[in-house]
């Protein structure tokens, strides 16, 4: 089977290669073939890696028809080399020309692999044919504003995608991208010459500031959720930098603060999301973590109730992490939900410890009485 050459530049002679029928473009896991109508001369321009590609698709079942598709895009734009989409379609992108409708046979192993995509009907391990009309090209160096954040918006809402199934990594890939894309583009904005407070103001400058706040934010978010609690953190302030009046980066960020016991910073964070807090959303997430912290806290402090009590067992490092949770006047100053820390609570936690600290000090007495007595006898002998 012949193996379609690398995209040609204009005026290359295509007489040695028939794209009408399937040709190989990685061995026989993925094929192409052009199902248009031949055209004297055939279209030359072709995508490149980091290009915008508008294209048609519809999936179908290797061997299957077009017309009971598992699923269908129209219109739908990526960009070449992101890996939006499975290897096998992406290699495609770069080989059909535009205005061409080619289809593409793609073996498992470079369409959706293992994991199929049950969401859209494509099981296990299946291989696949992709019907694809490449409908227009957008050259990296051409992009404006708008084409960047509509690419920033689209790498979000796959990075969303992956999230829900669960694909935490490619989540934070897709969303990673899509906030360098817009912190960058925002930056630009704001260093740029001539652009004063008022233009900065305006809607294109909101609207590319809330893109990157939200993009940020989704990377805190599946950060947490991949157990990286640190660099979730990190997200977050980096979020608030760009803007520190937006409620959900304090909700998710009381969410971090808590799973990593701190609750002070915790606190912080939710009484600033609670003078923002305006969509039943919003209150409703509020109101479950005001929750949470207030039972992790109570958790926290039995841990360390638990501790003092098993005595020197705990040990001198224990006595430095149970320090971390401690109750200081600026937390006391916070108030959580209706009323300030239990008082109660804190009274039996120091009365414990001072149980522990007197029946140390009698030990220690015990143990000089002893040593002394042994003493006098050895002198009587």
């Amino acid at each position: 089977m012949d193996k379609l050459i690398p995209p040609k530049s204009d005026g290359d002679d295509d007489e040695e290669e028939s794209p009408y029928t399937f040709c190989e473009l990685m061995s026989d896991l993925v094929q192409l073939k052009i199902t248009s109508a031949p055209q004297t001369p055939r279209p030359t321009e072709q995508a490149d890696v980091h290009d915008q590609v508008t294209v048609s698709i519809r999936c179908y079942q290797s061997g299957g028809s077009p017309d009971n598709p598992l699923f269908e895009e129209k219109s739908a734009t990526y960009i070449v080399g992101d890996a939006e989409v499975p290897p096998g379609l992406e290699l495609g992108f770069r080989f059909i020309r535009k205005s061409e409708r080619g289809v593409l046979r793609v073996k498992s192993k470079f369409a959706y692999g293992a994991a199929g995509l049950s969401d859209r009907g494509v099981a296990p391990d299946a291989d696949l044919e992709f019907e694809v009309v490449l409908e227009d090209i957008v050259r990296s160096g051409d992009f404006k504003l708008e084409e960047k954040i509509k690419v920033a918006l689209r790498k979000k809402e796959l990075g969303n995608a992956e999230f829900k199934r669960k694909e935490y990594k490619k989540a934070l890939r897709l969303y990673s991208a899509a906030a360098t894309t817009a912190v960058e583009e925002l930056n630009a904005l704001t260093d740029a010459d001539g652009t004063d407070e008022e233009e900065k103001d305006g809607l294109v400058w909101g609207e590319v500031r809330a893109v990157a706040v939200a993009c940020t934010n989704n990377v805190a978010r599946v950060l947490f959720k991949m157990n990286e609690w640190a660099k979730a953190r990190d997200a977050c302030v980096e979020s608030l930098k760009i803007d520190g009046d937006t409620v959900s980066t304090y909700l998710v960020c009381c969410n971090i603060c808590i799973s990593m016991a701190e609750f002070e910073e915790a606190e912080m964070a939710i009484v600033e999301a609670g003078k923002m807090c305006e969509s039943e959303k919003d209150l409703a997430e509020l109101a479950r973590l005001t929750k949470l912290l207030k039972r992790r806290k109570k958790e926290y402090k039995k841990e360390r109730k638990e501790m003092w009590t098993r005595g020197l067992g705990g040990g001198g490092g224990g006595a430095k992490k149970a320090s971390r949770g401690g109750t200081s006047a600026d937390e006391k100053k916070i108030k959580i939900v209706n009323g300030n820390p239990e008082a109660d609570e804190d009274k039996e936690e120091n009365r414990t410890m001072l149980l522990w600290l007197l029946s140390l000090v009698a030990a220690i007495l015990v143990v000089g009485v002893s040593i002394k007595l042994a003493d006098g006898n050895g002198e009587r002998d």
